[in-house]
């Protein structure tokens, strides 16, 4: 199914008829007999598309009708869904037909009755322009086939709104559109996000309020705030964390995890501090043993690590790059990582179908689901840990390092919690999975250790070959961990 930018070719279906028609120079006449004989038509303005219409959230497509051969002809208009039942309210778009010409928008979000709906037209034809009596009314229905998606799909971060369709974030509990919650994407403020300052935004008639309603990098939006909260949930439906009491609404989950500037701050500030003694706990731990060799020191400031399909990825906090390298160690390609300028990412892993996953420590704290071949993000949501650093996937699970002394076990789909261990050191930072443990590195006692993925645990330790050891990834294929220390990446062959 084809999103259309120009329209030319659709269905119409005339009671329970089908019919499928090309496309002429300017405007495309669809028609089909009555059954009378006489024909009704749709006409619409527009360019190709060469399957049924297909809008997107908000998007306006404008007709008119013929009625053999008449274009002069006025019509009533309607919403109906797939059973031709008319909706109640605006849930499935809204139509505005007047002097022989309708105008049809997409609604902000899928109904709950499906993503297909039906635009009716009803000809009244009970009299003829002769005053003899017609005795019938012609109705026409024009599919509409809207974005596959609930609203009511449950969601806790956008992340999982934006995969599914661009352009929407989690609401509520529901993935709409920005227009539809009053969002002007257009108007970006800068207030700390305190829900103040919206001198910034520009609309008479508006109560403005300037803040973050979604996890893209915790940017500042001019929002309707009458609309935004106009289906906000009560206090007694709302999150504890999330009502604030100043204003008497509750706000999202996303709004909340980027108000959290206090927190933020804290973590960029405590990050590589010299706090930690370079202790850790390992009791009755075996010795990794094996050798680290040099692999390469040309990819510089190299941080995060990741292994996929032959290559290493390799993240430079110098230029805020990730770099795909060669065979030999030296860069092959380069990406930009999300919200470069901060240069503080750590945690590099890809998953199983070949997206590209980014940690980065900066305030707030943030996980990124990227597109490996142009650094486009496909989603994010906000890391369990103050500063999150090391990454690696268990069993379709995320794990990550959080630099406060803690393991996270993630669910990607939505950055909910599902586990959190004790880091044996109290500098965490890489990870990696060989296919039965994990192996970490803790920056301040150069340390490396093996962690049970079932208990947290660790049982095995060794020395990293330079001092701040960070990146961890493992080749599958050839059997080797490669390390990032001190800018540099080693290697140890860790197979029989």
């Amino acid at each position: 199914m084809k999103r259309i930018s120009n329209l030319c070719s659709v269905i119409i279906i005339i009671a329970v008829s089908f019919l499928m028609v090309g496309c002429p120079d300017s405007a495309l006449t669809v028609s089909e007999s009555s059954s009378t004989g006489e024909a009704v038509s749709f006409v619409i303005d527009g360019g190709s598309v060469d399957s049924a219409i297909s809008l997107g959230y908000g998007e306006t497509l404008t007709f008119s009708i013929s009625y053999n051969g008449d274009n002069s002809l006025d019509f009533e208009c309607a919403v109906v869904d797939s059973d031709n039942v008319e909706f109640s309210d605006d849930g499935g778009g809204t139509v505005i037909c007047a002097d022989g010409t309708g105008t049809y928008t997409a609604p902000a979000a899928t109904p709950s009755e499906g993503s297909l709906v039906k635009v009716k037209v009803s000809l009244d034809l009970s009299m003829d322009s002769d005053g003899s009596s017609a005795g019938f009314i012609v109705n026409g229905y024009l599919e509409v086939q809207l974005p596959d998606i609930s609203s009511t799909l449950s969601c806790t971060t956008s992340t999982t709104c934006a995969e599914l369709e661009p352009g929407t974030f989690c609401y509520f509990g529901e993935c709409v559109t920005y227009e539809y919650a009053g969002v002007d994407t257009s108007q970006t403020c800068d207030n700390g996000r305190s829900g103040e300052g919206s001198g910034d935004c520009v609309g008479d008639g508006v109560d403005w309020v300037c803040t973050s309603v979604a996890m893209n990098d915790c940017v500042d939006y001019c929002v309707d705030g009458a609309l935004f909260f106009e289906d906000s949930p009560n206090r007694d439906e709302c999150d504890e964390d999330n009502y604030i009491e100043e204003y008497g609404v509750c706000i999202t989950n996303d709004m909340a995890i980027c108000m959290e500037d206090e927190r933020s701050s804290e973590s960029s500030e405590s990050s590589y501090d010299d706090s930690c003694d370079g202790s850790y706990t390992c009791d009755g731990c075996s010795d990794i043993g094996g050798t680290w060799n040099l692999w390469s020191s040309s990819a510089n400031a190299s941080h995060g690590l990741a292994y996929y399909d032959g290559s290493i990825w390799s993240v430079d906090n110098s230029n805020g790059q990730i770099h795909k390298l060669d065979a030999s160690g030296n860069i092959e390609s380069s990406i930009t990582y999300p919200n470069s300028s901060s240069l503080l990412a750590t945690g590099l892993a890809f998953d199983g179908g070949g997206n590209l996953w980014i940690a980065k420590t900066d305030g707030p704290s943030m996980i990124y689901m990227m597109d490996a071949s142009d650094g486009s993000v496909f989603g994010s949501f906000r890391a369990p840990g103050g500063d999150s650093t090391g990454l690696t996937f268990v069993d379709g699970y995320i794990w990550n390092a959080g630099f406060n002394d803690n393991l996270y076990k993630v669910d990607p789909s939505d950055g909910s919690l599902l586990s959190e261990y004790t880091s044996p050191g109290c500098g965490p930072e890489g990870l990696t999975y060989d296919g039965t443990h994990i192996w970490h590195t803790d920056y301040y006692s150069n340390k490396i250790f093996k962690i049970d993925p079932a208990s947290g645990v660790a049982f095995s330790v060794g020395d990293s070959p330079n001092n701040s050891p960070i990146g961890l990834t493992y080749d599958s294929v050839n059997e080797y961990v490669y390390l990032s220390a001190s800018g540099s990446i080693y290697r140890m062959y860790v197979g029989d």
